[in-house]
């Protein structure tokens, strides 16, 4: 049988047997999550950004010039039909003064700071030092919606002025879904031992790499209670942890994991997930963690070739992510992470282990249980 449609059909399996639509996967001790989406924002506080957005390298380049120059710039325009196609030509080649990829080389080039959330509540995020300053650097606490929680999110404070993280623009999140979507690389969770699927305070709790992609219904959007292989092929991309869940939340203790995304990978310390499903087998939730910066450089740098559209500088931002960083300090004191919260959203899944055969014809069919499932999330 070919295995898409052998993955169509295990998922099938448990809900039509029961006459009813597909609950939580497998034996009643065991369930599992695909994520379909990882980001950042979208960032809409208007109090985030008064002086402005960040700048992009057209803006940094445009207001450097003289009056005279500009004028130069206005005259060429004329002639050519598009300053900004000229401009694009210019700044593609991404060259700092002394020859450097300033991508690359971040430091190579000196441009205006760019502008920081100056907002004192952050949209979503946990308490990740829990008051602890000695191994922090120094930072200012948001507040949650309510003005009571305390959040660290200096990930929120670095992007919030970032015209792609944005809710007006997205940009940077659209892509990313897009290509996670596609099937260039999906994030599993495989939640086992556990007895009560509305609370249970000890599961363990599996992340992996998914060695399949998605299948999608008619419009393009992952289907839940498919099988989805944990690739064995990807050990830097394994964890193991604890967890629990609370009130129908399943919530995840802190563990260092490393989550395929394109481009580059989110290597999170101490990550944690908090998801919650709903009676269709779709969960939403929030990640949080301390994200190093030398992963999250990697992911940007690869992107300047798109500083315009997502709205930022090579050189500002990675000055930002450095002055901001304020987890893990190494043996000289620089703090080497972040702190972070991202919103997540996933579907239910059937995630074949990565001790189990590779070839998902040949596992055997689940035990159909008294149907259980998450709690549903309105």
């Amino acid at each position: 049988m070919p295995a898409t449609k052998s993955r169509m059909l295990r998922g099938c399996l448990l809900g039509c047997a029961l006459g009813t639509a597909p609950m939580v996967h497998a034996h009643a001790s065991e369930f599992g999550l695909a994520l379909t989406s990882i980001y950042y924002g979208p960032y809409e506080d208007p109090a985030d950004c008064p002086s402005g957005l960040a700048q992009t390298p057209d803006e940094v380049f445009y207001e450097s010039l003289s009056p005279a120059e500009r004028k130069i710039f206005k005259d060429r325009d004329k002639r050519v039909g598009s300053m900004a196609q000229y401009l694009t030509h210019i700044l593609s080649r991404r060259m700092a003064a002394d020859g450097k990829d300033y991508c690359e080389s971040p430091t190579s080039l000196k441009v205006p700071a760019m502008p920081t959330a100056q907002s004192k509540k952050a949209p979503y995020g946990s308490d990740l030092d829990h008051g602890d300053k000695s191994s922090t650097c120094a930072h200012d606490e948001f507040q949650d919606g309510a003005g009571q929680a305390v959040i660290d999110n200096q990930l929120y404070r670095l992007m919030a002025c970032v015209g792609g993280v944005r809710k007006e623009n997205n940009r940077h999140n659209q892509n990313t879904d897009a290509l996670l979507r596609s099937g260039s690389g999906v994030t599993l969770l495989r939640v086992t031992g556990v007895d009560n699927m509305q609370n249970d305070d000890d599961v363990t709790v599996g992340i992996y790499k998914s060695a399949d992609r998605f299948i999608k219904d008619g419009s393009g959007e992952p289907l839940p209670d498919a099988t989805m292989r944990a690739d064995k092929g990807a050990p830097t991309f394994q964890s193991m942890t604890k967890g629990k869940i609370v009130n129908g939340t399943l919530i995840t203790t802190p563990v260092d994991a490393r989550l395929v995304q394109n481009p580059g990978d989110y290597f999170i310390k101490g990550a944690s997930f908090q998801i919650s499903l709903n009676e269709k087998g779709y969960g939403e939730g929030i990640l949080t963690g301390y994200y190093d910066t030398g992963s999250f450089w990697d992911s940007w740098k690869k992107q300047g070739g798109q500083q315009r559209e997502l709205g930022f500088t090579c050189p500002a931002l990675y000055e930002a992510l450095n002055r901001l960083a304020d987890g893990y300090k190494d043996s000289s004191g620089k703090c080497t992470a972040i702190s972070s919260a991202f919103k997540v959203k996933a579907v239910r899944t059937f995630v074949v282990p990565v001790d189990k055969p590779g070839d998902i014809s040949e596992l055997e069919t689940p035990t159909p249980s008294s149907p259980t499932q998450l709690a549903f999330s309105r």
